[in-house]
This record gives C-alpha cells, sequence and structure tokens, in this order.
C-alpha cells in the first residue's frame, strides 16, 4: 500500500500549492510546544506538522493538544490534525514511542483529532532498514506537503513543533 501511495507522488510535485506548502514546511520555525493553545489563538481548524521528534518536548505537546480538545470537545466545527513525516513519525512507532499508545487514545476518544502519517517518509525510514509501525488509526498521505498543501487550500492554520 505504501509503495502505491508514494507512486502518486510526481503527478503532486508540479502542484504550485504544494510547493508553497514545502516551503512553508522548511521555511517555518517551530513554535514551543508549551505555546501552541495560544498559538492556535482563535482558528477552528489547525494542521500541526511534527518533523523532529524528541520525547520531553513532545509530551508538553500532546498535553496542549489534548488541552484544546477538551476545551473543544462539544465544538463540531473545531478540528486539529497531526501530520507527521520525517523524524516526526518516531512519535507514532508503535514499537518505540513512548506516546503512540496516548496518541491512539486521543484520536479514539476524540472525533476533531486526525492524526496522519507521511508515505515518502515511511518508505524512506523503510529503505533504511528501520519500518515505522503505525497504529491503526493512522492516515497515510502520499506526502506530509499534499497534506499541508490540502489543508492550507481549505483554510486551516498551519504549524510545526
Amino acid at each position: 500500500m505504501i509503495t502505491a501511495l508514494a507512486l502518486l507522488l510526481p503527478a503532486f510535485i508540479n502542484n504550485d500549492k504544494l510547493i508553497l506548502a514545502k516551503q512553508l514546511i522548511n521555511n517555518t520555525n517551530p513554535v514551543a510546544p508549551e505555546t501552541i493553545g495560544t498559538t492556535i489563538g482563535t482558528n477552528k481548524h489547525v494542521v500541526i506538522n511534527i518533523s523532529q521528534y524528541q520525547a520531553q518536548h513532545f509530551e508538553v505537546a500532546i498535553a496542549q493538544i489534548e488541552t484544546l480538545l477538551q476545551r473543544h470537545r462539544n465544538d463540531k466545527s473545531f478540528s486539529i490534525e497531526i501530520v507527521a513525516n520525517k523524524n516526526g513519525l518516531k512519535a507514532l512507532d508503535t514499537e518505540t514511542s513512548l506516546h503512540a499508545d496516548r496518541i491512539s487514545l486521543l484520536a479514539e476518544e476524540f472525533n476533531n483529532l486526525k492524526v496522519v502519517a507521511c508515505a515518502k517518509s515511511m518508505a524512506d525510514f523503510a529503505a533504511d532498514g528501520h519500518p515505522i509501525q503505525l497504529m491503526q488509526s493512522i492516515i497515510i498521505t502520499p506526502s506530509a506537503a499534499q497534506q499541508v498543501a490540502k489543508r492550507m487550500g481549505d483554510g486551516w492554520m498551519c504549524m510545526k513543533i
């Protein structure tokens, strides 16, 4: 399945939104995990790109995300989507992450949280002999930039941690 998704990547390479999303991801400074709630402010649709994984920082980020989800539990218009790529995929690895179970539980508890993994980054890890083992609830997209471009096109706020 990952190989089939990765074959779709060339179709998106020339897309202007995809190019802009890649630039945004690469050029945006990450926000401090403890400022996620204030950075989001009044935005109702937020995509959070995770391209690095440091367990102690991610613990704070997950706590902030959980607080936001609880605060907006009854707000059907509020959505958070975590898009993991590169080393950020390690946060979702059921074999090695301290946080994979917690993320999975949050995704099950809150309908307004989606977790997305980048197939291109997963293929890179697999090629290096370190495949990522994901929870069943994870959505796989051909590329993180494609997913960010889609969300930005829909008017979502984008941030990077």
